[in-house]
């Protein structure tokens, strides 16, 4: 156990006050609480152990995600079968969503017209603009998509991340899969975090479990005119020795999604560091990455349909129901007493 001293680790100086012996007994609470997010730590380190070991069963999962969105497997019949009573939050909604399913089903007894309709259907492969769509759905502060980025981003055949296995250098990589384009040559575009895991000794009361530290991105290697980061703006200028007018052209940073894998740079003083813009957009980088790593992916056809939206909104309902209920006025027989 690490002692502590009260007027260092407090800023409530009315504690001061207080008889030496509480104090003493403050003290020894305030320990036992350090030595409490030790053990925190330890659960950590067995919940990545854990996570490593059903990675790839998740991975499988992922990867035969990709291969039905890219059009390279198609769904049996069976694979495609939903109960969409259980993705309802109302019985008329769940009523209405089999009504329209039986009406398929009979319209499929008309040979001709299935034929011709998967006729239609098999000229297109996967399911379009995935990505695209769950990324324009996505609240990005700094890095939501602009209208300039989106034939870029149709490219976007998958998003898959690999976490660092050294739980003593923990961390995770996002990476961007694209098919060939005419915007840059790059095949995959990533995005590095590093994570701290262990208590900042000097702070041991600030500790809140894992949290981002640093992140890091990479090089987009543009082709020629289709850098979507930049515009360019032709401007006139005067020459001091001449005094002759010319034209010259100035790039401009613009706003755009592709600006995530060029985040600021975090200098050796740390992020406290910075300019208050840059700490905003850095903070808010950290919360996007983590939402890619930890809602978005593991849930991403949700997003796409827009159902995580409305199990969101009955969890909150939920939540105010119960909140309600917990404000509601005590019983007649427990007020007169």
């Amino acid at each position: 156990m690490t002692e502590v001293n009260l007027k260092r680790s407090s800023s409530n100086t009315w504690l001061m006050i207080l008889k030496p012996i509480v104090q003493r007994r403050i003290n020894a609470l305030l320990n036992l609480q350090a030595d409490y997010f030790r053990v925190r730590v330890k659960f950590y380190e067995k919940l990545h152990t854990i996570q490593q070991k059903y990675f790839p069963e998740f991975e499988h999962l992922y990867q035969k995600r990709c291969s039905i969105i890219n059009g390279q497997y198609e769904p049996s019949e069976y694979e495609s079968r939903v109960d969409w009573s259980t993705m309802t939050s109302t019985k008329q909604e769940s009523d209405s969503i089999i009504s329209i399913e039986k009406k398929f089903d009979q319209m499929s007894t008309n040979t001709s017209l299935y034929s011709e309709i998967n006729c239609v259907e098999n000229t297109e492969k996967g399911i379009p603009k995935f990505w695209l769509t769950i990324l324009k759905m996505m609240d990005a502060f700094n890095y939501n998509v602009k209208s300039q980025d989106e034939p870029a981003l149709e490219h976007l055949v998958d998003i898959r991340y690999q976490s660092s296995t050294d739980f003593k250098a923990p961390g995770y990589t996002l990476e961007f899969l694209f098919s060939s384009n005419k915007y840059f040559t790059n095949s995959i575009l990533t995005k590095q975090y590093d994570i701290r895991v262990n208590i900042d000794e000097t702070k041991p009361y600030h500790y809140e479990g894992p949290e981002v530290v640093n992140c890091k991105g990479c090089v987009i290697n543009w082709n020629s005119e289709h850098d979507l980061t930049i515009k360019m703006r032709k401007k006139r200028v005067r020459e001091r020795k001449t005094g002759v007018m010319r034209t010259i052209i100035i790039k401009e940073k613009i706003k755009s999604f592709f600006n995530f894998f060029d985040p600021p740079i975090i200098p050796e003083g740390g992020i406290y560091d910075m300019e208050e813009e840059e700490q905003m957009i850095l903070e808010a980088d950290f919360e996007f990455g983590i939402m890619l790593k930890q809602k978005i992916l593991p849930r991403a056809v949700l997003y796409y349909t827009g159902d995580i939206k409305n199990f969101l909104d009955e969890e909150f309902d939920q939540d105010q129901s119960n909140n309600q209920e917990d404000r509601s006025p005590t019983s007649t027989s427990s007020s007169s007493q």
